[in-house]
């Protein structure tokens, strides 16, 4: 199951799909699999020092709104299941 945002990234990051053998899988880590916020605050910092070590690409601009759609931010608000997109 993907979101909006892994939709919406394959379109900003496609270079890094296309070329970067590990992101796609790092970056559905990131979103899907942290439940608790420290961790994937670690984890995203992990994947922007790495895939965009100037921090002025596209995966900045979503941290901003990680409530929305981080799994470690979903767990604290019902949603039946949605994500907001």
């Amino acid at each position: 199951m993907y979101s909006a945002y892994h939709a919406n990234a394959m379109k900003h990051l496609v270079y890094l799909f296309k070329e970067e053998y590990e992101f796609p899988r790092k970056f559905n880590q990131s979103i899907y699999n942290y439940e608790v916020e420290d961790r994937f605050l670690i984890n995203w910092q992990g994947l922007l020092d790495e895939y965009d070590p100037l921090k002025e690409g596209w995966l900045p601009t979503i941290c901003v709104v990680k409530e929305k759609w981080a799994k470690a931010y979903m767990n604290k608000v019902f949603s039946a299941g949605m994500r907001r997109t």
